[in-house]
């Protein structure tokens, strides 16, 4: 398959294909931004004890990790559990070198990363999600207790300690919610095909009538009809109106949208055709039809011989 430039370009029905795809293309625009902040001129002063080649270095690195994260989510036979582990274990490892690259930008940091292990967690199962939440923890605590000793971070316990915590729970949040969809996908699943077996029940009833049914729209254009209405209508050939498949017909559904007609006039087929008593009824809901009911004449006058 060639390389997909966008989420509608995957095959149909690959939800999670589509998620991956939309969060390689989020965590792209992350190491750019990412870049572009560690290429800023110094005497800017936007960052504090910055190692500028550690930084530099990570944030390059992670977009050319990125892209290829990218490129690789627009190929359906990449393991979608792979892709997304090895993204936010790259997530995990930019966000320890940056927090020790510079000072001054730990608590962005820290909610971008909350933010991908939160989204990256709908994605792989639940044992990797709360593995990497934990190894998400343990680069917070261990970055923090590297800067403590170094004399370089003054800030209290309690931010890492909320952050880990923020990521556990973001991790298992995101698998409440995986299961929650996935469910409800199985169930809308499982409805479609009721729905379809029941479509194509009807449409076999309906094929199997008596009673001639045809089926127009607004313009009279023919959407659905019967063997039996067919026959009755002595029919040959395709139509794809009303009009052309039977103009008497077509004449008295005009009469009967215009005006309401409760009971139309008989019609006779041809000279010596049939007589049929039809009969119309408007439905649909996302477009207007009509309905027309054949009814042979005949069988009402056979069983009023009998009743007498």
């Amino acid at each position: 398959m060639p390389f997909v430039r966008s989420s509608s370009q995957l095959p149909g029905g690959s939800v999670q294909q589509r998620e991956l795809f939309a969060f390689a293309l989020y965590r792209v625009l992350e190491a750019v931004l990412l870049v572009t902040l560690a290429f800023v001129p110094d005497h800017l002063g936007l960052l504090s004890e910055v190692d500028t080649g550690l930084l530099r270095g990570a944030s390059l690195a992670y977009l050319a990790l990125s892209l290829l994260l990218l490129w690789l989510s627009g190929r359906p036979q990449v393991n979608l559990q792979v892709q997304g582990g090895w993204g936010l274990a790259a997530d995990i490892a930019l966000a320890a070198a940056v927090l020790a690259a510079q000072q001054g930008l730990d608590a962005a940091i820290g909610l971008l990363l909350l933010f991908n292990i939160s989204i990256g967690s709908l994605i792989v199962g639940p044992r990797l999600a709360i593995a990497l939440a934990l190894l998400a923890a343990g680069a917070v605590f261990g970055e923090f207790a590297l800067s403590t000793l170094a004399g370089r971070d003054d800030r209290p316990l309690v931010e890492p300690a909320m952050f880990a915590v923020c990521y556990l729970a973001g991790a298992a949040f995101s698998q409440f919610l995986r299961r929650e969809l996935a469910r409800s996908e199985a169930l809308a699943d499982e409805r479609g095909s009721e729905i379809a077996q029941l479509a194509e029940l009807n449409e076999l009833v309906i094929r199997r009538m008596r009673t001639g049914v045809l089926v127009v729209d607004a313009q009279h254009r023919v959407r659905l009809f019967n063997e039996a209405a067919w026959a009755l209508l002595g029919a040959t050939g395709e139509a794809k109106t009303l009009h052309d498949l039977h103009p008497p017909l077509d004449a008295l559904l005009r009469r009967w949208r215009a005006t309401g007609e409760v009971q139309p006039r008989s019609l006779r087929i041809g000279s010596d055709g049939p007589e049929l008593l039809p009969r119309f009824a408007a439905t649909g809901v996302r477009e207007e039809l009509f309905l027309a009911f054949l009814d042979d004449a005949r069988i009402y006058s056979g069983r009023a011989e009998e009743l007498t």
